[in-house]
């Protein structure tokens, strides 16, 4: 397949439809649209939150929100026709889909939640299937991999509009695992604690649940650096503002992500047990800071300021860690 998605005989290799806001559904039947153009009859649903077939398999894949879905539990529906013409349906929490290891259908679910309804955001999604080409919706691959190879593929050709279409897609997905994983790890730290934070100054501090969070195993000299290196910078390396907000998506959280995606035992344990492994680790964030694998795309000016303050907490991190040295 080509990277503009263009599949055999000439026709595009992916179908999509624009859907209402609501994307609710429970009659699957009741108002969709056949299309008869691929080897299958495609059901295409316009109250849909995402709607797509795919030509040269004949599948296709409608999701919406499922009934019990809320903030904490994000559930979604996924309805379609299989390869072989069979009507399918899949609930999807996504919170548990892992984009370096889930399905097609899993994906798009995942996809939705981000709430990217825009032509481009569905462009994206049916290139990506063509690249991977793997013979099934239902197939796991590795959409991260995939996206990285598609990237690739732009740069070379100097397609730059379509290479930073992906690169911001890639930002939404990481920022959704991360929204993700903080409602389950740092909200649920705070509710547990309220009533021990709520002392004299009655604040949470956010810096030392950064910390824990990637540093579970470290001892308590690098726990003391860290904390002053907050201070003084009033930054931590996880891009948690002091109010608890994400405020970007710091290094170290990236590399988080990337350690649960590639199935590492225990992918929090960014700093690891000793000094030496927390300075490794902090030269590794500032490493791939100052020579990231993407081109920095347009910023804000807030997001500029926070990465700054960030490249400034590693360094005073890393300055009283080689102290202890």
């Amino acid at each position: 397949m080509s990277i503009n998605g263009i599949g055999v005989g000439g026709h595009p290799a992916w179908y999509e439809t624009k859907k209402a806001q609501s994307g609710t559904k429970s009659d699957f039947g009741s108002k969709v649209t056949e299309v008869s153009e691929s080897k299958n009859i495609v059901n295409i649903d316009p109250d849909a939150i995402f709607s797509i077939h795919h030509v040269k398999t004949g599948e296709s894949a409608n999701v919406y929100r499922a009934k019990e879905y809320s903030a904490n539990n994000p559930v979604y529906l996924v309805k379609g026709i299989d390869e072989n013409g069979n009507k399918y349906e899949e609930t999807v929490d996504v919170s548990k889909v892992n984009p370096s290891n889930c399905s097609y259908t899993e994906m798009l679910a995942l996809n939705a939640h981000t709430g990217d309804k825009s032509d481009s955001n569905f462009m994206t999604m049916s290139i990506l299937k063509d690249k991977a080409d793997n013979a099934s919706y239902h197939e796991k691959a590795d959409w991260i991999a995939v996206a990285h190879e598609l990237m690739k593929d732009m740069k070379k050709a100097g397609r730059w509009e379509s290479f930073l279409r992906y690169d911001k897609w890639m930002d939404e997905i990481l920022a959704q695992k991360y929204q993700q994983e903080k409602t389950l790890d740092f909200r649920q730290k705070a509710e547990a604690g309220r009533e021990a934070a709520q002392a004299p100054a009655g604040r949470i501090d956010y810096a030392e649940q950064a910390f824990e969070t990637v540093g579970p195993n470290a001892p308590e000299s690098v726990k003391k650096a860290w904390m002053e290196a907050a201070r003084e910078v009033g930054a931590n390396g996880l891009g948690v503002k002091s109010n608890g907000m994400l405020g970007h998506i710091s290094q170290m959280m990236v590399q988080r992500l990337t350690n649960q995606m590639q199935g590492r035992p225990d992918p929090n344990d960014i700093l690891g047990s000793s000094v030496s492994s927390a300075i490794a680790a902090v030269r590794k964030a500032i490493y791939d800071m100052d020579n990231p694998l993407r081109p920095k795309t347009a910023q804000s000016m807030e997001v500029q300021r926070l990465k700054m303050q960030e490249r400034q907490f590693y360094q005073t991190f890393l300055n009283k860690l080689q102290c202890l040295g």
